[in-house]
Formats: C-alpha cells, sequence, structure tokens
C-alpha cells in the first residue's frame, strides 16, 4: 500500500520535502475546521434562550457551581478536537482565565481556539517563503532549491514558531494573573478601609461595597470591577455566600480569603459588622508592617549578593591585575632564560 502510494508522487521528491508539504496540508485542514468550529451556530440551549427571552450565555450571571465543568466528558463536534477531554482541566482552565480578567461562558473555548489559530498561522509566513521562493519544477520534478540552507532549518523555525503561538498564550495568562493579583493585593488594604468607614457611617454591607466600587474605579479598576461583579451577583438571587466564595476564587488572594471568611462568620453567627471590619483591618495594617519588616530585613543579604556577584570581581582585578602584569613581565622571561 504504502509501496503504491509513493509511485503516484512525482520523481525525485525528497522525505524533507514530502514532510513540508503534509505540514502544510495538515495546517491548512487544522485552520479550515477550526474556522468552522468558531462560525458553528450556538448550543440549542443557548438558541432556545435567546427564542424566549431568556438571558443568553454572555449575559447570565454566574452560577453557583461556576468553576465546575459539568459537561460531559468530551465536547461535541470540532470542539472535541480543541478542548480537553477531562472536565477537571477545563474547569481549571477557567479558574485560571478568570483570575486573568478574561470572563464569558466561552472564555475557554475563544482561549484554545486562540492558541491552535497561533500555533497554525504564525508559521505560515516561513512556510509560504519556502514554497514560493525555493520551489524548483523544473524538469518535472518537484525540488526544494534553498541556496545551500540545509531543509531542517525551515523545518526548526516552523516547529518553533508554532510552539511559540501554542506556549504563548499561556505565559500571557499566567503574567496577567500575577499583575492582576498584585494589583488587587495591593489595593485591598484601602478598599477595606473604605468599606469599614462606610459601615460604621451607617450603610449596609452592599451599599457600602457599591460605594467602595464607585470610589476605586478610576484608581484600581480591577478592585472595582470585582466589587462590581458581586452586586450584579447579588441583585440576581444568587445566595450571598456563593457570591463571596466565587469572589474569593476569581482572585486568588489570600487577604481576600480571609475578608470572605470574616463577612461569612460574620453573617453566620450575627455579630456586628462594623466591629468585625474594623478588627480586620487592624489585623491587615499589622500583617503589612511586618511583611514590610521582612522585606526590608531580606535587604542586607540581597545587596550582600549583589556585592559579591557584580564589584567583587572587579575589586579583584583592580587588585591582582598589577602583580599578574608583573609577573607575566618579569618573571616569566626569567623562567625562559
Amino acid at each position: 500500500m504504502m509501496a503504491t502510494l509513493l509511485d503516484l508522487l512525482p520523481a525525485g521528491i525528497e522525505p524533507a520535502e514530502l514532510a513540508i508539504l503534509a505540514a502544510v496540508f495538515v495546517s491548512v485542514l487544522i485552520a479550515v475546521g477550526g474556522a468552522a468550529a468558531f462560525a458553528a451556530p450556538r448550543d440549542p440551549v443557548s438558541r432556545r434562550f435567546a427564542e424566549t427571552g431568556g438571558m443568553a450565555d454572555e449575559t447570565r450571571p454566574a452560577n453557583v457551581d461556576l468553576w465546575v465543568d459539568r459537561a460531559p466528558t468530551k465536547a461535541k463536534g470540532w470542539w472535541g478536537f480543541l478542548l480537553p477531554a477531562n472536565g477537571k482541566e477545563r474547569s481549571e482552565t477557567r479558574r485560571r482565565l478568570w483570575r486573568a480578567g478574561f470572563q464569558g461562558s466561552h472564555v475557554v473555548r475563544c482561549y484554545y481556539l486562540v492558541r491552535t489559530l497561533l500555533a497554525l498561522f504564525l508559521p505560515l509566513p516561513v512556510v509560504a517563503i519556502v514554497l514560493f521562493t525555493s520551489l524548483n519544477l523544473g524538469g518535472g520534478a518537484l525540488r526544494f532549491d534553498l541556496g545551500g540552507v540545509p531543509v531542517t532549518t525551515p523545518l526548526l523555525l516552523v516547529l518553533l514558531l508554532a510552539a511559540l503561538g501554542f506556549y504563548g498564550p499561556a505565559v500571557v495568562v499566567r503574567l496577567r494573573i500575577d499583575a492582576r493579583q498584585e494589583a488587587v493585593r495591593r489595593a485591598f488594604p484601602t478598599a477595606l478601609d473604605l468599606l469599614q468607614l462606610s459601615v460604621e457611617s451607617g450603610l449596609g454591607v452592599d451599599a457600602a461595597i457599591q460605594k467602595v466600587a464607585e470610589e476605586m474605579v478610576l484608581a484600581q479598576p480591577a478592585l472595582a470591577r470585582e466589587f462590581g461583579q458581586i452586586l450584579v451577583e447579588l441583585r440576581a438571587g444568587k445566595p450571598r455566600q456563593a457570591v463571596l466564595a466565587d469572589f474569593a476564587e476569581r482572585t486568588g488572594v489570600e487577604e481576600v480569603r480571609s475578608f470572605v471568611a470574616v463577612l461569612q462568620q460574620t453573617v453566620e453567627f450575627g455579630t456586628d459588622m462594623a466591629e468585625a471590619l474594623r478588627v480586620f483591618a487592624s489585623e491587615m495594617r499589622r500583617r503589612r508592617m511586618v511583611l514590610a519588616e521582612e522585606k526590608a530585613n531580606k535587604l542586607s543579604v540581597k545587596l550582600s549578593m549583589a556585592v559579591v556577584t557584580l564589584m567583587l570581581p572587579a575589586i579583584l582585578a583592580m587588585l591582582l591585575g598589577p602583580i599578574v602584569i608583573r609577573v607575566v613581565r618579569v618573571v616569566f622571561p626569567a623562567l625562559a632564560g
């Protein structure tokens, strides 16, 4: 069978050339399939929501099991090729994307679609250059003339670009998560103080959260957006404990988890909200002071490492340089003579 297929190929084709043509064919096939999957109509449930006037996927508030992917083991259609078969892995991807600030019901599909398209289209310029500038059809034989450059060089470049396109979005998401968590961590003590003052002035918890979100929308948009998400979910009728739990999961910040635990315990045991916030804010200020002292104590060690790494070689070169020069000029000729 394989011999019959090879006989159908033009005479003189090399294995590397055949590999390039096969890679181009597979890339075009996957690109067309991904575009068809992206342009496919919505699932019947979403279409029925839209026809009956219900909330579509993009406008439906997050439910209690936001982080659990209860879809079948393997997605249907072309999405089964793009999405992971494990629902737990899809749930973890959704959690990371929400922590990075990418929200929406189809965020996981868009994420894997972007990774696939980048892995396919980034190597295309290299493939096009090889095909349209190095292809030689003289004498009816299909040959590649790369001007002395090995065929493995463009192949390696194609593989590197494909890897960059596939793993690049994951790195971007990781960087956005770190930046967003740092922004929330820095802004949260100020938001906590504003929330405490608002509650002590007579506002309810929901009104206080809305006030803090309005005040911090310009200075700290990430945290203001999270507070706004809390208000939207509460107004939609979602249980308060589930809303707070999702708030902690979306941010992934330890201070926010502690704050959510304090609020849940306050609501559960019926204690004074203002007093609980005052004590927690005081504990947060003390913790910030401890962290500042810890960083200050680490500074001397970091400076000593910088001195040893950067300054010590220069000092040794300055002290030992004349001695080495004298030895080379005087001792070595004497030993040789």
